[in-house]
C-alpha cells in the first residue's frame, strides 16, 4: 500500500479514478482542480471522525477553565484545538485494576457542550486536570495510515464524481469500493496494538445506575 506525500497526490488519484485528467496544484485553472481544493479539507476531516483511526488518537491532560458551569456540573475544561472527536477519559476510578485498562468515560459523570469537557467535581484525579484521549484533525499525508489515503481518495472520488462526470454508474462503483476498503481499514485497525478496551458498555451503564454523556462512537470500541 503507497504511502501518501502530498494532498494533490490523494487528489490525482481520485481523478484517476473519475477518469479525469491529472493537476499539479489545486490552484490550478479548471473545475476538476477546483472541486478537490473545496472539498478535500471536508472529506479529510469527516473520514477521520467516521472512525478511531490508530494514528489519529491522541491524549492531553486538559486543565480546568476559569468559568465554572452555570449548573449541573462544578468544571469545565476546553478541548484541544485539533480535537476532531472525544473519545473518552483516563482516571484510575476505573472499575478495573489494570492501569492499562484505564480507557473510559462511562464510570464518569460527564458531557460535552461545544468544545467543553463538563465534569462534576471529585470526577477527575484531580480537580484541576481531566486526563482525554480524542481524535485529533491530521492534516500531513505523511502523517495518514496508507489505507486511510486510499479511503480518503476514494471519498473524493465519490464526492465528486457526479459533479466532474455525471455518472451514477461509476458513482456506484466507486462507493462498492470504499465500503470495501473501510471493511479492510477497521480489520487492520482492530488487530494493530496493544488493545485497549472500554470497561463497562451502555447496558452495564443502565444496569449499576451510571449515566453521563458520550460522544457518538465512544462507548465499546475495542482501539
Amino acid at each position: 500500500m503507497a504511502t501518501y506525500t502530498s494532498e494533490v497526490q490523494i487528489g490525482n488519484e481520485a481523478l484517476v479514478l473519475l477518469g479525469e485528467e491529472r493537476i499539479a496544484s489545486f490552484d490550478d485553472e479548471g473545475k476538476a482542480a477546483r472541486t478537490l481544493k473545496r472539498e478535500y479539507p471536508n472529506e479529510r476531516d469527516q473520514l477521520l471522525e467516521s472512525y478511531n483511526w490508530k494514528f489519529a488518537i491522541a491524549r492531553a491532560s486538559l486543565s480546568s477553565d476559569s468559568t465554572d458551569p452555570a449548573f449541573g456540573f462544578s468544571n469545565r475544561f476546553l478541548l484541544p484545538a485539533d480535537c476532531l472527536r472525544f473519545l473518552g477519559l483516563y482516571s484510575t476510578f476505573s472499575r478495573s485494576n489494570d492501569p492499562q485498562v484505564n480507557y473510559t468515560g462511562t464510570d464518569i459523570h460527564h458531557k460535552i457542550e461545544g468544545r467543553f469537557l463538563l465534569l462534576d467535581e471529585n470526577s477527575s484525579d484531580s480537580d484541576n486536570e481531566a486526563l482525554i484521549f480524542y481524535i485529533r484533525a491530521v492534516t500531513n499525508p505523511l502523517e495518514f495510515a496508507p489505507l486511510f489515503g486510499k479511503a480518503l481518495a476514494l471519498s473524493l472520488a465519490v464526492k465528486c464524481c457526479y459533479d466532474l462526470t455525471g455518472s451514477i454508474t461509476r458513482l456506484n462503483t466507486l462507493q462498492a469500493e470504499l465500503d470495501r476498503v473501510m471493511k479492510r481499514a477497521r480489520l487492520m485497525q482492530a488487530i494493530q496494538g496493544t488493545t485497549e478496551v472500554v470497561v463497562a458498555s451502555e447496558w452495564t451503564d443502565a444496569h449499576d445506575g451510571y449515566w453521563g454523556s458520550a460522544w457518538p462512537g465512544q462507548r465499546g470500541w475495542t482501539g
